[in-house]
């Protein structure tokens, strides 16, 4: 997956009851589909794993 793209996102998105979740869906979604990205949904334990990553792992990236 990293070496297929030059640039990856990540992306946390909060619902405060007002379909800001579902907005933002609809408009990645709207995206995903008139631009060449690819676009990767992370279930519970996946988003720590990659949470981990990009605030523990990443950064060590930059100092090597």
């Amino acid at each position: 997956m990293t070496e297929a793209h030059e640039r990856h996102i990540l992306v946390t998105v909060g619902e405060f009851g007002g379909g800001e979740e579902a907005r933002f869906k609809d408009r990645l979604h709207y995206f995903a589909q008139t631009q060449s990205v690819a676009v990767h949904m992370c279930d519970a334990t996946a988003t720590a794993k990659v949470n981990y990553f990009r605030f523990a792992a990443a950064p060590r990236f930059r100092t090597w």
